[in-house]
């Protein structure tokens, strides 16, 4: 990896850590201006070394079985599990919306799901992640010190259980959606999508935060489009639009009729000025 760009000039480890921190579009954008990673940027060495300052030596054990029973490239297999591209933070401060990288965003909404979403679970999940910042801590952590960090939070033992199986199965399944994890539903997998993809269709979401979240996204702001008003028919004021006829088809239709009644230019007038 060697290279007159200045990157290159640091220490391995320090560029590992770096583009552990960067999210794939970054990285590849990276490699388009700078001709020293465009030679490494697909290479596999290079992509396993990020996973593994990314996610830990024992996760890493997981990715590997991975890789080598499914046949895919270290970039393909890197590029599905780690940020496509960073999401702007949002007027209302979600939960979520903190954590880009998809194991811990998909963590979050674990930890997040039946609470009220204030200030002490904020607190508590960000407290969560920092002390469990890789992974593999998670994979070989005692359950009950797990729990002990998430206390306030309640549920401890169902929280963490999913949280470790979701941990195993992001590294050794070849999933698709986080569905398919064991405690995560549609909001998670619709929450994935929006923030660590960066999707903005609203279709298929269902949840209101969420929702107007995409709103912000799509529009800059929260407040909700007025309904626009029905455009006037092309037939408005004609025979045809099922409007009143004017005083000239009136008096056409009299006319035509031959001689007139008594009581009809009466009527005719007073049909004027009610128009």
């Amino acid at each position: 990896m060697k290279s007159k760009c200045g990157l290159f000039s640091l220490p391995l480890e320090t560029c590992l850590v770096i583009f552990a921190k960067l999210d794939v579009e970054s990285l590849l954008n990276m490699a388009a201006t700078c001709r020293g990673m465009r030679s490494v940027a697909k290479e596999d060495t290079l992509w396993k070394q990020v996973a593994a300052a990314e996610w830990g030596r024992e996760a890493l054990e997981l990715c590997e079985k991975n890789v080598s029973s499914h046949q895919v490239t270290w970039f393909d297999f890197c590029r599905h599990r780690m940020c496509r591209r960073r999401i702007p933070w949002s007027p209302l401060h979600l939960v979520q919306e903190r954590y880009n990288d998809p194991w811990q965003h998909i963590v979050c909404c674990l930890l997040c799901s039946r609470t009220s979403g204030n200030e002490r679970v904020r607190c508590t999940i960000s407290f969560f992640l920092h002390h469990c910042q890789y992974a593999s801590y998670v994979l070989v952590a005692d359950d009950e010190e797990l729990q002990s960090l998430i206390e306030p939070l309640g549920l401890q033992e169902t929280r963490i259980r999913a949280v470790k199986q979701m941990t195993v199965a992001f590294f050794e399944k070849d999933w698709k959606d986080p569905s398919e994890f064991y405690g995560c539903g549609k909001f998670t997998s619709d929450s994935w999508r929006i923030f660590c993809r960066g999707e903005r269709s609203s279709k298929g979401v269902a949840d209101a935060t969420l929702l107007r979240y995409l709103r912000w996204r799509n529009t800059g702001s929260l407040k909700e489009p007025k309904p626009r008003q029905p455009r006037a028919s092309k037939d408005a004021g004609t025979k045809r639009g099922g409007v009143a006829r004017t005083v000239s088809e009136c008096s056409r239709r009299r006319h035509g009729r031959g001689q007139t009644e008594p009581g009809n230019s009466r009527v005719l007038r007073s049909h004027t000025k009610a128009l």
